[in-house]
């Protein structure tokens, strides 16, 4: 039971000084969110392992690298194996994470200041089916305790 998360979203997420290196302690925090963590605690964590300048906010760029990612793991895996054709995945998952940030960017960011808070990411997350079901199977039933929107409704 807890939480899982795609090999190339872990060092991503696990790194928090971002210094290119996973220290004993980010170890620890980082495998602690997924032997309890919830839908909660994985998107903040993707939020704030995205938010590569540290602002507290994601931009564009950093929202399309997420998305991106995201998208890439749900396009290139088939079970076990890596499909055959995964660079036409790739291209396909770059493609789709700058709709779905353009569109995400033009509903949610409210104030037009063309960055989003983690609420507004969670709005984006709750309003979009393939990202709440994926943020949702990244925690199992036996994870960690509490409710998210993200959860609920998927």
């Amino acid at each position: 039971p807890g939480c899982t998360l795609p090999p190339q979203l872990l060092y991503t997420v696990f790194d928090a000084d971002r210094d290119g290196h996973i220290d004993l302690r980010e170890l620890l925090v980082g495998l602690s969110l997924l032997q309890s963590g919830s839908v909660d605690d994985v998107l903040r964590a993707c939020f704030a392992a995205f938010d590569t300048n540290q602002s507290g906010f994601l931009e564009r760029s950093e929202l399309t690298l997420l998305v991106t990612q995201v998208l890439r793991f749900v396009l290139t895996e088939d079970g076990d194996e890596i499909q055959a054709d995964a660079s036409a995945s790739v291209a396909e998952a770059e493609g789709a994470a700058a709709v779905v940030t353009r569109d995400a960017f033009a509903k949610f960011d409210t104030n037009g200041d063309e960055r989003l808070s983690f609420e507004e990411f969670r709005a984006i997350v709750d309003s979009d089916y393939l990202l709440a079901t994926w943020f949702r199977l990244q925690c199992t039933s036996g994870g960690g305790g509490g409710s998210n929107q993200a959860a609920d409704n998927a």
